[in-house]
């Protein structure tokens, strides 16, 4: 951070102090970074470009020959190759989670194509049930349509046989009727 990178500047004296100022005499207080650097950094914002340009050349000269910017590029160089190594970890771990959504989005295409299918068999079994359905109920009702005829034909017959057994159980009556007069008559003839 910023500070760390204050606290690594050198003083004045060119040693490296822990604090980010330290006391003078009379209390004032001073900065650590090198008097070009602090005459820079107070500077007016209304400094020209070639004060922009000695800022920019004196800092770029001030981290290339101090040996304590080393450290601070090898401490930044190890933090970045950290967040670069765990970034690139996310990215594979998150297209590996890619790569299996994909897979499982086609698995469940096939699941569903197949799904698709059997409900398509299964309509056309339905359609035909249905048709066949039809075709017994028109049948039964034809069916159904010669039983009641049968039935009542079987009314007009049995009405007939009925009819015909008492026409029969008359003309048994009348038949005894008879064989009782011709055998009276066969006894009035043996008698006299």
């Amino acid at each position: 951070s910023l500070e760390t990178m204050k606290d690594l500047l050198p003083c004045n004296d060119g040693n490296a102090t822990t604090p980010s100022s330290e006391k003078q005499e009379g209390g004032d207080t001073h900065s650590t970074h090198p008097p070009s650097i602090t005459n820079n950094m107070t500077n007016d914002n209304t400094s020209d470009n070639s004060e922009d340009d000695d800022m920019s050349t004196s800092i770029e000269s001030f981290a290339q020959n101090n040996p304590l910017m080393s450290r601070v590029q090898a401490a930044l160089r190890t933090q970045l190759q950290k967040t670069h190594d765990r970034i690139r970890q996310q990215v594979l771990e998150q297209d590996e989670a890619l790569r299996l959504s994909k897979r499982e989005r086609e698995d469940v295409g096939v699941r569903l194509y197949g799904m698709q299918q059997q409900l398509a068999r299964l309509q056309n079994h339905l359609d035909a049930v249905k048709d066949r359905r039809e075709g017994v109920g028109v049948e039964r009702s034809a069916k159904d349509d010669a039983l009641q005829q049968s039935r009542a034909r079987e009314r007009e017959a049995l009405g007939g046989l009925e009819e015909l057994r008492e026409a029969v159980s008359r003309s048994a009556a009348e038949l005894a009727g008879v064989r009782e007069t011709i055998r009276q008559g066969g006894r009035y003839n043996d008698e006299g």
